[in-house]
């Protein structure tokens, strides 16, 4: 019996493994993680966003974060797990799709395709590298542009400081502004492809997927890019 169960347990994962390696499952991987990963850009834009509340909203929200550092380990391996699988599911696709398409197919395929969707690896890979840099310096500290390690004056960690020292280097603020602008596009492509390979493409959600597929990039990409112009120009400082 042990030995039946055994191997039945192997044919089941040999299946789902074949399902996962093939197009459409990688597809359904990639949409399912996509969608994860939209769900923390969010979460985090919001987070970021309290910086325009002042000092107290934003270090109070990161002391909170702080204090429940089990639930914020767990949330950074899972989101981490998500990243990798994400990033490693798009290049096995891409690679895929390249050794498979004729040659002959290449001229059309081109001239079909939107800019947005010919530069989805591109994009993602440069805002993967973008995003090392960013962990080394807000979440790492291992890059200091000043502020760091200081506490306010209730003894939270003084975030807002940090993040308005950092922005204040116009390197810091440009590249993170290009990274953003990148991110957005990734997303412009990834949004829409990812509501028809999960199947919410019925024409009774289409106007609204739309709505989406176009509106999150836009209010994601303008929401970041909100708090460094925002130190920029004095409205938060």
């Amino acid at each position: 019996m042990r030995g039946y169960s055994a191997a039945g347990t192997e044919r089941r994962v040999g299946c789902m493994t074949r399902i996962v390696q093939s197009s459409i499952g990688s597809k359904f991987v990639l949409a399912v993680t996509g969608l994860l990963l939209l769900g923390f850009l969010i979460m985090h834009l919001l987070g970021n966003l309290q910086i325009l509340l002042g000092p107290d909203a934003i270090n109070g929200y990161s002391q909170w974060l702080h204090d429940h550092k089990g639930l914020l380990v767990t949330a950074r391996i899972g989101l981490g797990a998500v990243f990798v699988l994400h990033v490693w599911t798009a290049i096995r696709l891409a690679l895929e799709n390249r050794a498979a398409r004729p040659t002959r197919y290449r001229i059309k395929a081109v001239v079909q395709a939107t800019f947005s969707s010919r530069t989805m690896v591109y994009t993602g890979l440069l805002v993967l590298a973008y995003l090392v840099y960013h962990l080394l310096h807000f979440t790492l500290h291992t890059i200091d542009t000043g502020a760091m390690g200081q506490v306010d004056a209730t003894g939270n960690i003084d975030i807002y400081s940090m993040v308005v020292a950092g922005f204040q280097h116009p390197a810091v603020a440009i590249s993170y502004i290009v990274a953003t602008l990148l991110l957005g596009l990734h997303l412009w492509h990834a949004i829409g492809s990812m509501f028809q390979t999960l199947g919410w493409d019925h024409p009774a959600w289409n106007p609204i997927g739309r709505a989406l597929a176009v509106g999150l990039p836009i209010l994601i990409t303008i929401g970041y890019i909100v708090v460094p112009c925002a130190i920029w120009f004095g409205i938060v400082s």
